[in-house]
C-alpha cells in the first residue's frame, strides 16, 4: 500500500520520504543478506587505543612492525562495521619483547661418579657427568688426563673408561659443558687412583 504524502505539510513530507528511503535500504540489505551479498563497512586495527590501519575488505590482514614499540603489554582491537555503520569489536592483549637478553650464563657441570680421591679398579670404569644450563646444554665433554675421552649431546651421561691400559697412580677427570650461546662450564677437577 502506498501513501501519497502530497497533501501533508513539508516537515511531515520529509519524514515520510526519509522513512520510505530507510525502508527501501533495509529491504535491499535483507535481500542482499539472503543472497549472501551482505554489505560491510570498513575493518580497523586499533593498537593501544590508537587507529593503526583500516581496510575496506572484510578479510583484512594488517602488518604491525613492533621494532619501534616499547617492550611490554599492548592491546590490539579489531573493529568491523556493517553497512549501517554499526560496529563489533574484539580485543586481545599481546606482549612485545623486542630486546633479546643475551645468554651470558655458562652451564654447570660436574663429575658425579667416581668420587674425588677414589680408587678405580674396574676394567670398564663408569664415569657419570651431569650438566645443566639456564636455557639448554648442547654438548658435554669428558677429559681424562687432559685428553678428550668422550662427548655427548645429552645430560646426564655415563662414559665407560677402560682402566686396564692406564699406568698406576693419579689420574685427572674434568668435564666441560657447552650451550648454544657459546658459554662453557667447567667441572671441578676430580683425581682418581689406580
Amino acid at each position: 500500500m502506498e501513501l501519497d504524502p502530497g497533501g501533508c505539510d513539508a516537515s511531515l513530507r520529509r519524514h515520510f520520504l526519509t522513512h520510505e528511503r530507510t525502508n527501501r535500504r533495509r529491504h535491499r540489505e535483507r535481500r542482499d543478506e539472503r543472497n549472501g551479498q551482505r554489505r560491510s563497512g570498513p575493518v580497523e586495527l586499533w593498537i593501544d587505543g590508537v587507529l593503526h590501519a583500516q581496510s575496506s575488505t572484510s578479510g583484512a590482514t594488517f602488518a604491525w612492525d613492533t621494532t619501534g614499540v616499547q617492550d611490554g603489554g599492548h592491546v590490539l582491537e579489531a573493529r568491523a562495521y556493517d553497512a549501517m555503520n554499526l560496529s563489533a569489536s574484539t580485543t586481545i592483549q599481546v606482549n612485545v619483547a623486542n630486546s633479546q637478553i643475551a645468554d651470558l650464563i655458562a652451564p654447570v657441570t660436574a663429575i658425579t661418579s667416581p668420587a674425588n680421591g677414589s680408587r678405580v679398579s674396574s676394567k670398564s670404569q663408569k664415569i657419570t657427568v651431569s650438566a645443566t644450563d639456564n636455557i639448554r646444554v648442547t654438548k658435554v665433554e669428558l677429559y681424562i688426563d687432559g685428553k678428550l675421552a668422550g662427548s655427548s649431546t645429552t645430560s646426564p651421561v655415563t662414559f665407560t673408561w677402560n682402566t686396564s691400559r692406564i699406568a698406576p697412580g693419579a689420574h685427572t677427570l674434568r668435564s666441560y659443558a657447552y650451550d648454544a650461546a657459546g658459554n662453557i662450564g667447567t667441572s671441578t677437577l676430580v683425581t682418581v687412583y689406580r
